[in-house]
Order: C-alpha cells, then sequence, then structure tokens
C-alpha cells in the first residue's frame, strides 16, 4: 500500500508539472499568434502583393521542416543535445523563433526572398518545439487511458482566449500596428518560452508510473524498428496523406473576404473569435463520445465532419452570414480535427510518441499544403482568373472539395481493427 501510495504520488505530481508546461505554452502560442498570425497574412498580400495562389505555393516551401517531423523527433529521443532529450532543443527552438521574428522586424523594405528566409527558420523552431510537446501531450493521454479528456483540456483554454479577446486584439495589431512593432513583439513572447524550462521534465514515459527498482526499460531503437514494420501504421499514414490530400481553400478565405466581401481587417480580426467559439463548441460536442473509441471510428467520424463543415461556408456573402458561416464552420471543422488527432494517438506505439506522431504530422502537413494549393488554385481557376466572379470561384471550388473528400470513406475500411496505442513496447 505505502509502494502504491508513492507511486500515485509521483505520477501526481509529473502530471501536474505537464498540466502547467502546457497552459503555459499555450498562453504563449495564444499571444504570440496575435501579433503574427493575420500580420504575415497580410504581409504577403498587401506589401508583397501575392495572389492566394502564389502565397500557397510559398507554403509548400517555408513549410518545409514540418515535413521532416519524423527525423526531429527521431533526433530528440535517440540524440540527446548536451545530455538532453528534451530541454535543449526546446531552448534552440526558442532562440531560432526570437531571432527570425527580430530579422523580419527590423528589414527596412520587405523582399520576397529575406521574407521568405526568415518565415522558414521560425517554422523551422516552431515545428521543433511543436514536435517536443506533441510527444509529452501524446505520452501522457496514452498512458493515462483518456487522450479525449487531456485533449479537451489543452484545446479548450486557447479557444477560450482567442474567443475572449485574442481574435480582436489580433485584428487591431492587424490594422493599426506597424510590422517592426508587431514582430518584436512576437521575438519577446519567444523568448518567455524559456520560463517553461523548470516544467519540463525528461520522463521515460510522461504519465506513467515510474520503472520499478530493476525493471527494465524499453529499448526504442528496436522499439522504432518493430513500428516501421507494423502494417497498421503504414494503413494510417495512408489515410493521412488522402485526408490532408483533400483540396481545402484556406488560404483563399481571406481574399474572398476582403475582395469580394469587402470585409476588413479588423472584421476579419472579429471573426477569428466567431470561429473559436464554434470550435469550443465542437470539443464540448466530443465529449458525448465514449472514452475510448478505435481508429476506424475515429477516422469516420473525422471524415464526416470534414466534409460536412464546407457547406456552411458556402452560405457567406455578407457580414452576418459571415459570422454564421464561421461559426458553424468551426464547430463542425473542431469536431472532425479533434476526432483525427486522437486517430493519430490511437495509433502511436508507447514510448514512440514523438517518432510516430511526428511522422504521421509530416504526412498531413506536406498534403495539407498541397491541398491548400490545389483549394486556392481553384478558386483562381474557377473564379478571377477565368472572368468568372470570386463568388462563383468560391462555390465551385467548395463543392469540389467535398466530391473529393468522398473516396475517405473506402480507405477507412482498410484501416485496422486494432490501435498501435494498446501496444507494449519491446524490452532490450
Amino acid at each position: 500500500m505505502k509502494k502504491l501510495t508513492e507511486m500515485f504520488s509521483s505520477l501526481k505530481k509529473e502530471m501536474l508539472h505537464v498540466i502547467l508546461l502546457i497552459f503555459g505554452y499555450i498562453l504563449l502560442n495564444t499571444l504570440q499568434g496575435i501579433f503574427t498570425g493575420e500580420k504575415i497574412t497580410f504581409l504577403l498580400k498587401d506589401e508583397l502583393h501575392l495572389s492566394a495562389s502564389t502565397v500557397t505555393s510559398i507554403n509548400l516551401l517555408i513549410y518545409l521542416p514540418t515535413y521532416v517531423q519524423p527525423f526531429m523527433g527521431a533526433c530528440t529521443e535517440l540524440y540527446p543535445l548536451f545530455g538532453s532529450r528534451r530541454r535543449s532543443y526546446f531552448i534552440l527552438a526558442s532562440l531560432t523563433i526570437s531571432a527570425a521574428w527580430l530579422l523580419l522586424a527590423f528589414q527596412t523594405h520587405y523582399h520576397l526572398v529575406s521574407a521568405i528566409c526568415c518565415l522558414l527558420i521560425a517554422i523551422t523552431g516552431f515545428t521543433l518545439r511543436g514536435v517536443l510537446i506533441n510527444a509529452i501531450t501524446v505520452a501522457m493521454g496514452n498512458n493515462l487511458g483518456n487522450y479525449k479528456g487531456v485533449q479537451t483540456v489543452l484545446q479548450l483554454l486557447p479557444l477560450v482566449l482567442m474567443a475572449t479577446f485574442a481574435g480582436r486584439l489580433g485584428g487591431i495589431v492587424t490594422e493599426h500596428w506597424s510590422y517592426r512593432a508587431a514582430f518584436s513583439a512576437a521575438a519577446g513572447v519567444s523568448l518567455c518560452y524559456l520560463f517553461l524550462l523548470p516544467l519540463l521534465k525528461e520522463p521515460d514515459a510522461v504519465g506513467a508510473p515510474p520503472a520499478a527498482s530493476g525493471e527494465e526499460l524499453p529499448n526504442p531503437r528496436l522499439a522504432l524498428r518493430q513500428a516501421l514494420k507494423d502494417r497498421r501504421l503504414w494503413a494510417v499514414t495512408a489515410f493521412v496523406a488522402y485526408f490532408g490530400l483533400v483540396p481545402s481553400p484556406d488560404t483563399a478565405r481571406p481574399y474572398y473576404l476582403t475582395d469580394a466581401l469587402h470585409l476588413s481587417k479588423l472584421f476579419i480580426g472579429e471573426l477569428s473569435g466567431w470561429g473559436a467559439l464554434g470550435a469550443i463548441l465542437g470539443v464540448l460536442l466530443v465529449q458525448v463520445a465514449p472514452r475510448r473509441l478505435g481508429v476506424r471510428a475515429l477516422a469516420t467520424l473525422a471524415a464526416s465532419a470534414t466534409i460536412l463543415a464546407m457547406v456552411p461556408l458556402m452560405l457567406i456573402h455578407d457580414a452576418l452570414s459571415a459570422k454564421v458561416g464561421i461559426l458553424a464552420f468551426n464547430i463542425l471543422a473542431s469536431l472532425g480535427a479533434f476526432a483525427y488527432s486522437w486517430m493519430w494517438a490511437r495509433a502511436c506505439p508507447k514510448g514512440l510518441e514523438a517518432v510516430i506522431f511526428g511522422t504521421l504530422a509530416s504526412t498531413q502537413a506536406l498534403f495539407y499544403f498541397i491541398c491548400d494549393w490545389l483549394g486556392t488554385h481553384m478558386y483562381d481557376w474557377f473564379g478571377p482568373a477565368t472572368g468568372h466572379s470570386a463568388a462563383y470561384g468560391w462555390h465551385w471550388t467548395l463543392i469540389t472539395c467535398m466530391a473529393l473528400g468522398a473516396p475517405l470513406f473506402v480507405l477507412i475500411l482498410l484501416l485496422p481493427k486494432t490501435d498501435p496505442a494498446d501496444d507494449h513496447l519491446a524490452a532490450p
């Protein structure tokens, strides 16, 4: 009984450290998004005079680091930096991001090549830091047997912040702040991540009870080789690839809202608050689902919600319908995204979260930017580039996106009936 009490006490303390770490991380992410989110969009649109389709082509390049997340995860798992698998990489990522924002802030005249280089450096740091945090949260959720509960807590905080003040503040920054002021503030926020270091622990399995005395720890290299031979992982990866490839006009949306509907940047910032409110409702809807769902059930939920989310976007034609449409879209999109990330977690064997989650995230990232490129080019092809109205292009793009999403339900039949997250790590 005494040993059980000590183990529970140690586990409870570890969970507290992780929860505080994630809350701090989310808060700082929200602040950084206020200063950079919309500002980057309009830097590319207004200062560099790039079209929506050109921006998506550039995104394929500047988001290159997100395609190599499994290698970043493997590096942090297998090759400690200065004796650390977490803290040293976290410091490196934060300093990299801060330097990138400062380089972007103090450019006297913005040029395409220099802007791309700065954004590429920043996204490299963001990706590395995200790999570390994802590994911790997935491990905690799977080891507690309640990924849904963990992810609910982690998603609600930034959404509440966005719905209450962050969306409007982002609009104010975009409308009234200079690029130098906004990016300098973002550089300062990035340095504040270093205050989270005392909370960043280096456990063998976050959220798992400490290993008993004399118990052999898993061999990460052997476990990784076994995981990569598992056909279930590659079936999930194929589904994730096509899911990400389904076209989406995300980059085209602000162009449609400003050029076709003539909505202001401040109003678009306020729409972020409506979107966050919809996302909160979507996360709350997930709570009616059973605590443990398999990969197939989660994939079905994700595909259904994501395809149906296109419908509200088709109804946007003025300021009021924009609020209602963004609210409804984010309810469905949040529901689908939650199920989607939950499916990823169920595909991760214990102890390999950074590598396997990174593999799925890289696949999603690569194909998402391809799908955004396709969706935005379809917006041009169906609309302004061929002499049609922006509204015509917007509607036919969304219809095509929904049609191309239908094959997802065939791919679901190929997904595994058992989940890798329930497997045990290989012993050395």
